[in-house]
């Protein structure tokens, strides 16, 4: 009896001391976000450039001594599991699966930041490889023990076994479902065909535990086997053969979802996701897979549709969205837009949870989602988290310097291009050397080379005018019953054909024209080696469309734009802000510059300088994004990234639109700023062109020729 009583409390210090090492692990820089408040929404921390100052010093302090603080918790949780193995030797198989499985969970508690730099990744290979062992000899004692077989699947996963380790998921989740019927067995007004007899399934639990202890459908053991599951699944190319590897603090999902990654598996992993958050509705971390699964998703099933609001007004919708998510998988024909929203919502849900908000991960993959919304502002505020809670993590720094690059980039672009349309050129730096009269030479030959780039869509404007004409002239013609000329009779044959070449099919008069026919009918003549031959366009160009208004930039509102069509010419090509954008800058006929984002295009695909471009329903963004953002993330960047090249390069930019105090110090050398300056707010106008099946560029409509299947290039998460 007192060998009992020492095996038990033995086991309650054992597991008590393996929880602290995992809370210690996972709420090591709670005090910090407390104290600074990093999960605020209000932007009073990035807007203090004193409290980022004092965030930036303890920061580096706390990660200066993390991987030493970490060592010290780990080994002596290993040094009080050593000295309590004696007192297993003549325990129960039940015990002895209890105290291996607590060595094998210690182990696998283990991460690179734990480690000293020089010993990080041979000793976590080694740990890994024991607590492998330690699970195994569990299992031996108690092969029921749901937990487990989920800490020997982890431990294959990270040994670089993904196949592996799903089965030793579905073995874990299939013992859940099974204590699901012991437990619905042991209740009344249940279903006859729900009873089981509870110790043909169970032979190792005690019949006091089943009846005393019923089975708790939020249990832990359940939901992480149903969450690592998910996770896996979406691991596994379609040909369940590669294995993929898994870091030990955060791995990356390389594939692309619709080409290595099986739809099956995409389906089950967002089915899996969706139970487990159905069984425990406050586990964050359930959530938070969700969320990922989602995302995943969506690049699946990416579809032509474009944001449902503004980006300014997302923070309201996505707390009531949150609040009203169903718990349902996703259909096939669910769209694109709609699994983006509920991927947003469960990102909501999930950073409740303390426990998933200290994750880097997690923040990062939520700026992840809001970017590819085109909601900078919401993006840049998780990946400054992210870069706060690990500012080791170079990924979240990368991003966040990429999209500020290109904000900035956008609007000098779009200020320069003002400028030297209205002959205020300054030029570039350095030209404040040369006089006066090169400096105006140097202007004048700016402003000749744009307007000389729009002058070909001068039919757009006469075009407009004979539309304007027509409306006001409608009423009288009308009253006096004659029939009202369009304006298509009023241009001759050359101005015809040159609206044409602009619009395309897109132009409603066309029709009726011989050489547009070929546009509409989905036929082109074209004449090669053997002569004249037709060959017909793609089935997903526009050939049957509605009369459309054309438009300029300018007369474009915020939303949809239904029924008009706008024409630009390229100008030049914006920095890429994302794998799946490219953004370029359009010029209309009267010289009003518009960024234009065009989402799913392959790489090295699209307009090129001088092209033409028509885009018909139009939908036009409008962001604005606090310059206290921008300005930390050059802060944050100029204190934990060694390279400072681009950050001097954005504030050469800020330089020449006049925003930053010149009495701060840039250069191009590699000597740190001592504080990057204070960024006004920017504000952004768009256009967002969800897919390139709809343009015409050149007069000749793309169709699916430049759509190519968006990549997913990195979700991060962490295992529990």
């Amino acid at each position: 009896m007192e060998n009992c009583t020492d095996v038990a409390l033995a086991l309650s210090r054992a597991s008590e001391t393996v929880q602290n090492l995992i809370k210690f692990r996972s709420q090591f820089v709670n005090e910090m976000v407390e104290q600074y408040d990093i999960f605020s929404e209000n932007d009073q921390l990035w807007n203090s450039s004193e409290r980022l100052d004092n965030l930036i010093v303890d920061v580096r302090k706390l990660f200066d001594c993390k991987a030493e603080r970490m060592s010290e918790v780990f080994e002596a949780t290993l040094t009080t599991l050593k000295q309590m193995e004696p007192l297993f030797a003549r325990a129960s198989s039940i015990e002895k699966s209890k105290f291996c499985y607590l060595n094998g969970k210690a182990l696998n508690a283990i991460q690179p930041d734990m480690l000293q730099s020089a010993a990080c990744e041979t000793d976590c290979t080694a740990w890994t490889s024991q607590a492998a062992l330690w699970l195994t000899r569990a299992l031996k004692f108690n092969p029921q023990c749901a937990d487990s077989w989920c800490e020997l699947g982890e431990s294959c996963w990270r040994q670089g076994h993904p196949a592996e380790a799903i089965n030793h998921f579905r073995q874990a989740l299939k013992i859940a479902d099974l204590r699901m019927k012991v437990y619905l067995s042991c209740l009344p007004n249940v279903k006859p065909h729900l009873r089981c007899p509870a110790f043909m399934l169970f032979p190792y639990v005690d019949p006091s535990t089943v009846t005393g202890k019923p089975f708790n459908p939020q249990q832990p053991s359940h939901v992480d086997a149903l969450c690592q599951l998910s996770m896996a699944l979406r691991q596994l190319p379609s040909s369940a053969q590669t294995s993929a590897n898994h870091g030990t603090s955060a791995a990356s999902v390389n594939q692309p979802p619709s080409s290595a990654v099986g739809k099956d598996h995409l389906s089950e992993s967002l089915q899996l996701a969706h139970e487990a958050v159905r069984h425990s509705p406050t586990n964050g971390h359930a959530w938070s897979v969700l969320g990922n699964a989602l995302l995943t998703t969506y690049f699946e099933h990416f579809a032509p549709t474009v944001p449902n609001s503004v980006a300014g007004s997302q923070s309201g919708a996505e707390r009531r969205q949150a609040d009203s998510e169903t718990i349902q998988p996703v259909q096939a024909a669910t769209t694109s837009q709609r699994i983006m929203s509920r991927c947003i919502a469960a990102y909501a849900q999930a950073a409740k949870d303390l426990c998933t908000a200290l994750e880097p991960n997690f923040h990062f993959n939520r700026g992840i989602a809001w970017h590819y919304q085109d909601m900078y502002a919401n993006s840049l505020r998780s990946w400054l988290r992210a870069i706060c809670l690990d500012p080791q993590w170079c990924a979240p720094r990368t991003c966040a310097l990429r999209l500020v690059q290109f904000i900035l980039e956008l609007v000098y672009s779009v200020d320069q291009l003002r400028r030297e349309l209205n002959g205020t050129c300054t030029g570039v730096a350095g030209d404040a050397h040369h006089g006066a009269h090169e400096e105006h030479k140097l202007s004048m030959s700016h402003t000749k080379r744009l307007r000389d780039l729009i002058a070909p869509l001068a039919p757009c404007l006469h075009l407009l005018t004979l539309v304007n004409d027509r409306d006001q002239s409608e009423q009288l013609e009308l009253s006096a019953a004659v029939k009202p000329t369009t304006e298509s009779s009023k241009l001759t044959g050359q101005q015809r054909s040159a609206v044409i070449r602009l619009l395309g099919p897109y132009w409603s008069p066309a029709s009726g024209d011989p050489a547009a026919t070929s546009l509409l009918t989905g036929t082109q003549k074209h004449k090669g080696k053997r002569g004249k031959s037709r060959r017909s366009l793609p089935p997903s160009c526009p050939l049957t469309t509605r009369p459309l208004q054309l438009s300029l930039f300018d007369d474009l509102k915020v939303g949809q734009n239904m029924g008009k069509v706008c024409v630009g010419r390229v100008v030049n090509q914006l920095p890429s802000d994302s794998e799946l954008v490219l953004n370029l800058l359009l010029l209309d006929a009267q010289g009003s510059p518009m960024a234009v984002r065009l989402c799913n295009i392959g790489k090295g695909l699209g307009p090129v300088r001088k092209d033409t471009v028509a885009i018909p329903h139009p939908f036009v963004e409008e962001c604005e994004i606090p310059g206290c953002l921008l300005r930390a993330v050059l802060q944050l960047n100029a204190a934990f990234d060694t390279s400072d090249e681009p950050l001097c390069k954005l504030l050469n930019k800020l330089n020449e639109l006049h925003l930053v105090d010149a009495t701060v110090p840039v250069n191009e050398t590699s000597e740190l700023l001592p504080e990057p300056p204070t960024i006004p707010n920017m504000s952004l106008r768009m256009l967002r062109v969800p897919i390139p099946d709809i343009l015409v560029v050149n007069g000749q409509p793309v169709g699916s020729s430049w759509t190519a299947a968006p990549i997913l290039k990195h979700i991060f998460f962490t295992a529990v």
